[in-house]
């Protein structure tokens, strides 16, 4: 009887106000750095779907620059072509 009597007031003692007390600021403490994490986490997404678009339009530039320069060897071969047939 005496063994449960000690039993039941330290079960009583670990679920008073002081435990709860405590519990309820570990839970805060975790809500902010769960909040903290997802607000991280966001800006981590935002930087790879930015670095993302700006390596889509690097690809289009490289792509533009690329029809570009075949233009203008196609330019430079009538030129020649032109001179040639002057020289003639």
């Amino acid at each position: 009887m005496k063994y449960l009597l000690i039993l039941l007031v330290s079960f009583l003692n670990s679920c008073g106000p002081g435990n709860s007390l405590l519990l309820m600021t570990q839970h805060e403490e975790l809500k902010k750095e769960n909040q903290e994490l997802k607000s991280e986490l966001r800006n981590n997404q935002n930087c790879i779907n930015d670095f993302r678009s700006l390596e889509f339009k690097m690809r289009n530039i490289k792509f533009d620059l690329n029809l570009c320069l075949e233009k203008y060897k196609r330019q430079d071969i009538k030129l020649v072509q032109c001179l040639k047939l002057k020289e003639d």
